[in-house]
């Protein structure tokens, strides 16, 4: 009897054993999460090679305002409805103004062409700072598919007094190709190629105005006697 009962609990043990075993080996295969419903996505874009000479000034970029509907690691959508909600099985490897700072401070840094560029809360000194805030960053189905939306109003003022020096709103939408979440994170990556080089010629344009004009002029001559 004492056989039989200690063979029982051996079985029910090994059993247990058995049973989490393949529990935990089920969940470290992602079968009870799978991740395409967990994926996250960067904001990936090309830039197109800059021309022009170096210039002498640095910059800091503030990280983007953004409305709450647009400031999380969701990927946001804009439904028929004008309402907002999230894409499913999908986010951001950053919030979104955090993600959109990241892709400003790349654009300019790789233009090669600034003394310096920084995130404004770093110990950078700079000559300009750059302020933008989020009208949209968004997948869009009010049209017959999804479409990428990004839109930033922007202003370049002088650091310390911030002087804006100029302002103006870039927007760039491209249609994605498919419904899933990887075709919606390439459609975003492919208005930022368009949207990023515009706002930084732009940037560019602007300061090279403002030294321009705060450059002495030249002392004309009193004309002969």
């Amino acid at each position: 009897m004492k056989n039989a009962l200690a063979r029982a609990s051996r079985t029910l043990a090994i059993g247990l054993a058995t049973g989490l075993a393949a529990l935990l080996t089920a969940c470290s295969l992602g079968e009870t999460v799978k991740p395409v419903e967990y994926a996250t996505f960067a904001l990936e874009f090309e830039l197109p090679a800059t021309k022009g000479d170096p210039l002498p000034w640095q910059l800091a970029i503030e990280q983007p305002v953004a409305p709450d509907a647009l400031a999380g690691v969701r990927v946001a959508t804009r439904e028929s409805d004008g309402s907002y909600g999230v894409l499913r099985a999908a986010r951001w490897s950053e919030r979104a103004p955090e993600l959109l700072q990241s892709a400003l401070v790349r654009t300019f840094e790789d233009s090669g062409r600034l003394r310096g560029v920084a995130r404004a809360n770093s110990a950078l000194r700079s000559d300009y700072v750059l302020l933008t805030e989020v009208r949209a960053f968004e997948s869009d189905y009010r049209g017959s598919g999804p479409e990428a939306r990004i839109a930033l109003s922007a202003k370049l003022a002088r650091s310390g007094v911030r002087d804006v020096l100029a302002a103006r709103v870039f927007e760039q939408s491209v249609a994605a190709e498919g419904s899933g979440p990887r075709a919606v994170a390439t459609a975003f990556g492919k208005a930022a190629e368009r949207l990023m080089p515009e706002l930084r010629d732009w940037v560019f344009e602007a300061a090279r105005a403002d030294a321009a004009a705060a450059a002495p002029q030249p002392q004309a001559k009193p004309p002969r006697g």
